[in-house]
């Protein structure tokens, strides 16, 4: 959503290796990135989730824990100090109303809601698409090198491996020059990987 809605601050900051949450956060608040709490992090991230779900003020005040005349007043924050964003989701509304699709452009897929009134899922709808779009792909080019047969379930946008003591480094190295897409997008997208003996050690 970053990178189609072209909010430039948001996409520098990305480039820069900032925690994205974080940063929005302190923008947000008018504070330092040091003096961020996790507690105000956490509201960010709602409020953007919130943002690409279609949520009202009301449910977006259930997810982070706020009252709603707080959700209201941070979503007007919100929306004034990213405002390209505000302006890429207004538009893409719109077409929903209007009854047209929306291209994701790494595949070219089409997106479409049943109705005007579900015109406000088409955001999600494309955002979320495109992400599996990615995954997608990444999976089929996974699969067509020699650590292909290692792969078990995507769950979301995780990949589980099933890999020998012995091949563990070979296979992040694979999964690390594969995974990322860098010249798609106007912000590139990185991977992250763990080793554990068991998929629930990661959650504990």
């Amino acid at each position: 959503m970053v990178s189609r809605a072209g909010e430039q601050r948001l996409i520098d900051a990305i480039h820069a290796g900032q925690d994205l949450h974080t940063y929005m956060t302190s923008i947000v608040y008018d504070k330092s990135m040091e003096s961020v709490t996790s507690g105000e992090r956490e509201i960010m991230k709602n409020a953007t989730f919130a943002f690409l779900y279609g949520a009202g003020d009301a449910k977006f005040a259930r997810m982070a824990g706020i009252q709603i005349d707080q959700a209201k007043s941070f979503r007007e924050v919100y929306a004034r100090q990213f405002p390209a964003i505000n302006a890429y989701a207004i538009r893409v509304d719109r077409e929903g109303v209007n009854g047209n699709e929306i291209e994701t452009e790494y595949l070219g897929r089409r997106q479409a809601v049943r109705s005007k009134k579900d015109s406000y899922k088409l955001l999600n709808y494309v955002t979320q698409g495109e992400a599996g779009d990615v995954l997608k792909k990444k999976l089929v080019e996974l699969s067509m090198t020699d650590i292909g047969h290692y792969m078990r379930l995507p769950i979301h946008d995780e990949i589980i491996f099933e890999v020998p003591d012995a091949e563990v480094d070979h296979v992040l190295e694979v999964i690390q020059s594969v995974m990322p897409e860098n010249g798609a997008f106007k912000v590139p997208l990185s991977v992250g990987t763990s080793v554990v003996s068991d998929w629930g050690e990661k959650y504990e």
